[in-house]
């Protein structure tokens, strides 16, 4: 239930921010808010995703901090990051080709998508 819950406030919190821009920057002020907001959640959502799914399968616990680098490691060449990684690249690069750019908006969309992870995830400590 959190999940459809959290997905729902991020959202909102998407709508509110890019209304933000829209004032502040315009229509590709938003486009490169969204661009930013989007794929940066990819890739955070990946990662979590590689994690939990690691996590999960390993049944030990852990011995010592190389296994822990190890599993760093490996979560940051999985394929799923990887792929999130070229679509973040992707965006921006495609945003500077058109020349759609606006770079402050681009920075608060990788900024807004940070902060609205992390309350999130303080709401959801909190609550439980």
């Amino acid at each position: 239930m959190c999940s459809y819950l959290c997905a729902l406030l991020l959202l909102g919190f998407n709508a509110l921010c890019a209304g933000g821009v829209f004032c502040f920057f315009g229509a590709l002020g938003v486009l490169s808010f969204e661009v930013a907001f989007l794929s940066f959640l990819l890739i955070l959502l990946a990662g979590y995703q590689q994690l939990k799914n690691k996590l999960q399968s390993t049944k030990e616990p852990m011995p010592s901090k190389f296994f822990a680098f190890g599993l760093g490691l490996q979560i940051s060449l999985g394929w799923l990051k990887i792929l999130a990684y070229g679509v973040f690249l992707g965006g921006l690069f495609g945003l500077l080709e058109l020349k759609l750019l606006v770079p402050v908006a681009y920075f608060v969309g990788l900024g807004a998508c940070l902060v609205g992870v992390v309350v999130l995830q303080a709401l959801r400590r909190a609550k439980s």
